[in-house]
This record gives C-alpha cells, structure tokens and sequence, in this order.
C-alpha cells in the first residue's frame, strides 16, 4: 500500500494518465478509460494499451520523511499492461448483439471488482 501511494508511483501514474486508476490493494491495477463530447464527437482518451511499462524506484525513506540512510530503504515498482478487459462487451450482450463468451465474463468480472473495491473505499 505504501509503494502504490508513494509520490514516485503516483506522479508516473498521472503521467502515463491523468485519470482514475483503481487497484485491488495486491497485485492488479485497472486504468479508468473515460470517454468526454466535445463539439458533438466523441473523443476517446488515450486507451489502457497506449500506456507503456512503468519502471519505478521508491525511496521508502524519503516517502516516510525518514533522514538519509547509508543504504536507502528503496523499492522498485513495475507496472505493465497484462490484460484489456472490454467494457462494451457486457452492453452488446446485454443488448443480444454477442453471444456470452470470455469477453463478456471479464467485462462482468472486472465491474463487480471495481464495485466491491469502491465500496470497501466509501463503507
């Protein structure tokens, strides 16, 4: 938790996106994709595959207000894209437009995580 919060991750993460990330508390982040109108068209923001392998060194130290040591507590932090869940795929099944397939379980399984997450957030 202390690394995911840090500064350094933090200030990649707006970096990379300046938009909402949620992850689980472990090991898996979710970028937020957000569509915005503008004059009439959609305009979609940069999708999660666009955002490269973060490589990000935490110093612990620093982070905690601790004075400099001779060996710095530090951490090194990797965050890469594994995975693109297709959101749309709940609606278009939902709509009859797509049979049921692996597509569709993840849309499903990624937004009850998300909401169990925001819920454990705002309970």
């Amino acid at each position: 938790m202390v690394v995911w919060k840090s500064k350094a991750v933090q200030n990649e993460l707006r970096r990379a996106h300046n938009g909402p990330w949620l992850w689980d508390g472990n090991k898996i982040a979710w970028y937020v994709f957000i569509s915005t109108f503008q004059t009439s068209m959609l305009t979609a923001r940069r999708s999660s595959c666009d955002i490269p392998e973060l490589r990000i060194h935490v110093n612990l130290d620093a982070e905690k207000g601790r004075p400099p040591r001779q060996t710095p507590d530090m951490c090194y932090c990797i965050i890469k894209q594994t995975k693109k869940i297709r959101m749309e795929a709940i609606n278009a099944y939902l709509k009859k437009q797509m049979a049921f397939d692996n597509s569709v379980l993840e849309g499903i399984s990624k937004f009850l995580t998300s909401c169990e997450f925001m819920c454990s957030l705002h309970c």
